[in-house]
């Protein structure tokens, strides 16, 4: 049998798109199924053991990309590139919102305690700042956000960049 590579190949692109990600080896060796270990994925992403096409076929669709994509040497369009590069824009999106979100409860929290020290305050203002107590916000935005990163990324579903947006 002749190596040419493909092993190490295989290893370097599934760490850069576990790693994109954020994921652990533990994490993606137990999304891989019971009979995966963590030691298993680093030999894997090392290049000291071969993938078997069952488990290229399940890596790839963790990664929602074609079993070739793991196989594909560094070139201009090389999927796994453009993968990762895709997750690192949705994770530096999501924590940008997340800040955005927190700076906005801050402010209305900072906003309802302002109003309440208030001797007279408008009926329709007073109206408002006491629907804040029960605003949720942040949950709606982050179920919202969940949602569709679920939508976007569930196994199975072609991966496709977030639209701007939208």
């Amino acid at each position: 049998m002749v190596d040419d590579g493909l092993d190490a190949t295989a290893g370097e692109n599934i760490r850069r798109l576990r790693g994109a990600l954020g994921m652990s080896q533990a994490e993606l060796a137990g999304l891989l199924g019971a009979t995966y270990r963590q030691q298993t994925v680093h030999k894997v992403e090392q290049g000291t053991r071969p993938l078997r096409l069952a488990e290229a076929a399940a890596i790839a669709e963790v990664f929602h990309v074609r079993v070739d994509d793991l196989y594909a040497g560094e070139y201009e369009g090389n999927r796994v590139a453009q993968l990762e590069g895709v997750a690192r824009m949705v994770i530096d999106r999501y924590r940008a919102a997340a800040d955005a979100l927190t700076v906005l409860e801050d402010r209305r929290r900072t906003l309802a305690g302002m109003l309440q020290k208030m001797e007279t305050v408008p009926p329709r203002l007073r109206e408002v700042a006491e629907s804040w107590a029960d605003d949720t916000l942040i949950e709606q935005c982050a179920e919202e956000g969940k949602r569709r990163v679920d939508e976007l990324y569930a196994p199975g579903a072609p991966l496709r960049a977030p639209v701007e947006g939208g």
